[in-house]
């Protein structure tokens, strides 16, 4: 649904494919929303599998480069033993950064809660706020540096 196609079906102009009978407006967005947040958590979780597959590859990989050269001494090998592949997967290595630094926001979030509740003159209120300022520009540059 386009920007055109929704302002149509908020005014009444129109109705969408997807609505289901009797269906109202109101619980017809909440089901998109909804839907579009399980996609978004099935494409973090699909992104998370896919780093952990890529840091098996690595520790694979030197794991049987050190099994080629641990058998060197019984002469050059016609053909090298070990063909890694350096997986490229910079959508992945995107949604895992935007991951950690949804990470390190809640948890700037959390202290700046705990900021809040702390008398902002003391030594621990003052430490609450600086250690919110580091976290929140390191997942400023974490989201910068995709």
């Amino acid at each position: 649904m386009n920007v055109y196609e929704m302002e149509g079906f908020m005014r009444g102009k129109c109705m969408p494919r997807d609505i289901l009978v009797n269906e109202s407006t109101a619980e017809y967005l909440v089901r998109k929303l909804n839907e579009a947040t399980a996609l978004k958590a099935e494409r973090d979780a699909l992104a998370v599998e896919n780093g952990q597959l890529k840091e098996m590859n690595s520790s694979l990989c030197a794991e049987l480069q050190e099994y080629e050269s641990d058998n060197d001494d019984f002469g050059p090998a016609p053909q090298s033993v070990v063909n890694c592949f350096a997986l490229l997967t910079p959508n992945t290595d995107t949604a895992i950064t935007a991951i950690e630094a949804r990470g390190v926001e809640k948890f700037a979030d959390f202290l700046g809660k705990q900021y809040q509740c702390e008398k902002t003159n003391t030594a621990k209120g003052k430490a609450y706020k600086h250690v919110v300022f580091l976290a929140c520009r390191f997942a400023r540059e974490m989201q910068e540096a995709k």
